[in-house]
């Protein structure tokens, strides 16, 4: 029996350290740090989603920026999700896992695009406050 691949999409963060860092280093915020924690520990890949640049590899070196999905129009949204389900189909086998590590603004323009995928979004109707506690409480000793 086939085991598929597991794989976790971490939304990036708005609060980054400054200068040029591999991406899984860049993003400061506590909730990346946890998810990043957890996720690595748990998942076959982990790449990250984020707003300016799309999927990024972990090594990727990227300088900090300033950009969010939050503030961006329902057809800008689109165009990003097309461009990441691109990137996605390019690096991880169909019917692979995907865990959605991210909020509203980043999993439910992408969810529609990934057919042939198994999908689920963990913190799909959470609160960042909620998704941190929820973090804080899984992540203790790994």
């Amino acid at each position: 029996m086939e085991v598929l691949m597991r794989v976790a999409l971490i939304s990036c963060a708005k609060m980054k350290r400054p200068g040029v860092h591999a991406a899984k280093d860049l993003y400061a915020s506590p909730r990346f740090k946890l998810a990043w924690k957890y996720a690595s520990a748990r998942y076959d890949r982990v790449y990250i989603l984020s707003a300016k640049h799309g999927l990024l590899e972990p090594e990727r070196r990227i300088r900090a920026y300033d950009a969010s999905l939050n503030d961006r129009t329902t057809e800008e949204r689109l165009r990003w999700a097309r461009k990441v389900a691109r990137q996605i189909r390019a690096v991880i086998p169909p019917m692979a896992f995907i865990d959605l590590w991210c909020g509203r603004a980043y999993w439910n323009p992408l969810r529609e695009l990934l057919d042939g995928y198994q999908i689920l979004a963990p913190f799909a109707w959470m609160s960042q406050g909620k998704q941190l506690q929820w973090l804080k409480a899984n992540t203790a000793g790994a």
